[in-house]
C-alpha cells in the first residue's frame, strides 16, 4: 500500500515542487488517495496567510536540484518518496480541512505578527499547522504522529459531521462500545473504541469498505446470528441492486477479523437475485494495508455457476 500511495502522490508533489509563483489548494477527499490536478483550484498568490489552514511546505525547483547534488539523485528520490507517503497519510487523517501545498520560501501570518521561513527548518518538506491560532511548524513524521494520537480519542469524532457513531458491544463483554465510521461519500475510515471503566479506549483503526465508484457504507449493526459479530452493510448508490454485508467477528484480545461477506446482487433484466456467501478470515488490522486488500475476496464473476452463490428468487 505504501508503494501504491507513493506512486499516486509523487507526481503531484513534483508538480508542486516545480511551482515558484503559484500555490494550489485542495479540499481533501479521504476515500480517494489519488490527488489529481483537476482537484486543485487557485489559492494564495503570495505568502500572507489570513485564514486557518494546514500548509504542506516542499522544495521548489532550484532547491530540488540542490538536494540532488547534496544527497545524490537516488537518495533524493528515496527521501521524496517517504515525504510523499507521509503527505498522503496526513491528508487522509485531516479529512475535512483545506490543505495548501506550497514551495514558497516564507509565510507571513499578519494577525500573529509571525513569519516562518524555510531556512529555519532543516527538512525541505514540513508542515505549518495554522488551525488553532498560532502557526506551528512540524516535520512530516512528527505531524503524522500527532494526528494519529489525536484520532485515538473518541471526542474527535463526536462533533464531526463526516462521521457517525454506533453503540454496539463489539467485544462480547455485555457493555456497549463505540464503532465510528465515515458517513456515505465522506471516506472509508472505521474506528473501534471499547468501554473500559468509565471511558472509551481506542482499540482499532480499519476501513468501512466504501469504495470510489463502488459500494458505500449504509449501516452498522449487531449480527442476529452470532453475539461475537456485527455487520457493516454497504450498497451500490444506484438504488441497491448490489449489496454487501461484511461480518466482523471478535476473536479475542482486541482483535477482530472479517469473518465473511454476504453479497446480494439483483439482475434487473431477469428479475433474479443471487446471494453469495464468501468466507474471508482476514485480520481487520491488516485490511488497510496492501497485504489485507490482496486477501479480500469479492463476488464471483459467473454468479449463476458458482457453488458459493444461490438464487433467492
Amino acid at each position: 500500500m505504501k508503494k501504491l500511495i507513493i506512486l499516486l502522490i509523487l507526481p503531484v508533489c513534483v508538480f508542486f515542487s516545480c511551482l515558484q509563483e503559484k500555490t494550489k489548494t485542495i479540499n481533501t477527499k479521504p476515500a480517494s488517495l489519488a490527488l489529481n490536478k483537476r482537484a486543485y483550484s487557485n489559492a494564495f498568490n503570495d505568502t500572507i496567510i489570513a485564514e486557518p489552514t494546514v500548509i504542506f511546505v516542499m522544495p521548489n525547483k532550484a532547491e530540488i536540484e540542490m538536494l540532488k547534488k547534496k544527497h545524490g539523485a537516488d537518495n533524493f528520490y528515496t527521501i521524496a518518496d517517504d515525504a510523499s507517503f507521509y503527505m498522503a497519510e496526513i491528508t487522509k487523517i485531516l479529512n475535512v480541512k483545506d490543505v495548501v501545498f506550497s514551495s514558497k520560501n516564507s509565510f507571513s501570518f499578519d494577525k500573529e505578527g509571525i513569519t516562518i521561513n524555510k531556512k529555519g527548518f532543516k527538512d525541505p518538506w514540513f508542515i505549518i499547522d495554522y488551525v488553532k491560532g498560532k502557526p506551528l511548524k512540524y516535520s512530516l513524521i512528527d505531524y503524522y504522529s500527532k494526528l494519529n494520537s489525536e484520532v485515538k480519542s473518541l471526542t474527535v469524532f463526536k462533533n464531526n459531521k463526516d462521521f457517525f457513531i454506533k453503540d454496539i458491544d463489539i467485544n462480547n463483554d455485555g457493555i456497549q462500545d463505540k464503532v465510528v465510521s465515515n458517513k456515505p461519500y465522506k471516506g472509508n475510515e472505521l474506528y473501534f473504541f471499547c468501554k473500559e471503566n468509565n471511558s472509551y479506549v481506542f482499540a482499532l483503526k480499519s476501513v468501512n469498505f466504501s469504495e470510489d465508484g463502488g459500494n458505500i457504507i449504509k449501516d452498522i449493526y449487531p449480527s442476529k446470528e452470532d453475539k461475537n459479530t456485527f455487520v457493516l452493510h454497504t450498497v451500490f448508490p444506484d438504488g441497491g441492486n448490489f449489496q454487501a454485508f461484511h461480518y466482523i467477528k471478535f476473536t479475542g484480545d482486541k482483535n477482530w477479523e472479517l469473518d465473511k461477506t454476504l453479497f446480494q446482487k439483483t439482475n434487473w433484466q431477469e428479475a433474479k437475485t443471487y446471494e453469495c456467501n464468501i468466507k474471508q478470515g482476514i485480520d481487520m488490522k491488516k485490511i488497510p494495508s496492501g497485504e489485507g486488500f490482496e486477501q479480500l475476496k469479492t463476488i464471483p464473476e459467473k454468479i449463476s455457476e458458482s457453488k458459493m452463490c444461490i438464487l433467492k428468487n
